[in-house]
């Protein structure tokens, strides 16, 4: 998983190299079962900038501070499309789905499973 955060690292600072990454968002609406709150905080952890990870359980932050300051946004591609699910979309409107789509390799007892991330990217402001 180490590799999803320098992935993510290179992605934002390919496109913004003067500006850290603030913020990583994602799918959480709490423990109901939707939520990729582990996969959040381990891709903010793992990346170079260390951002904060937006959390529904979190309170110095919000989606209002992402959309204002810029950010990541991951999910899981259940469908393995790259589309960006309608739920992320309503919330960060200005968000751009990056083409880059990780495939992370991992095994479940003895049988291989992949894992299938989209990413966008919320700019940050203009100097």
């Amino acid at each position: 998983m180490r590799e999803l955060g320098a992935t993510c690292s290179q992605l934002w600072n390919a496109r913004f190299p003067n500006n850290n990454c603030p913020y990583v968002a994602g799918i959480d609406d709490g423990f109901t079962g939707r939520n990729n709150c582990g996969l959040i905080g381990f891709v903010a952890y793992s990346m170079s900038d260390k951002p904060s990870a937006l959390l529904a359980y979190g309170t110095w932050a919000n989606d209002d501070d992402l959309n204002a300051k810029g950010g990541m946004i991951i999910w899981e591609r259940d469908n393995g499309e790259g589309d960006m699910p309608e739920e992320l979309r309503q919330r960060f409107p200005n968000a751009v789905v990056l083409p880059e789509a990780p495939e992370l390799p991992y095994n479940v007892g003895r049988k291989p499973h992949v894992l299938k991330i989209g990413i966008a990217i919320v700019p940050p402001p203009e100097p």
